[in-house]
């Protein structure tokens, strides 16, 4: 199986979408629960603990694609030890 990485800016948010050949997603509402102890869906944890945006969408030309927004933030200032 090949994998599609992309990530790109998008009316200032970082966009990242992995696409693959396979035109489903099961258990994605299990998934996408998922903590960060669990085997499958960790990176989709992460960029929700971020505050991110996770959905699927299947691709006209095949497959599908999952498709993770994360908004900016306010940078805080780095504190020297």
């Amino acid at each position: 199986m090949t994998i599609h990485p992309v990530a790109a800016l998008e009316d200032e948010c970082l966009v990242i979408e992995v696409s693959d050949p396979v035109p489903a997603f099961s258990r994605f509402d299990e998934v996408i629960k998922a903590g960060p102890e669990d085997e499958r869906g960790r990176g989709l944890h992460l960029i929700r603990q971020f505050g991110g945006e996770v959905t699927w969408f299947l691709r006209e030309s095949g497959g599908k694609t999952v498709r993770a927004v994360l908004q900016p933030c306010e940078a805080q200032p780095f504190a020297a030890q």
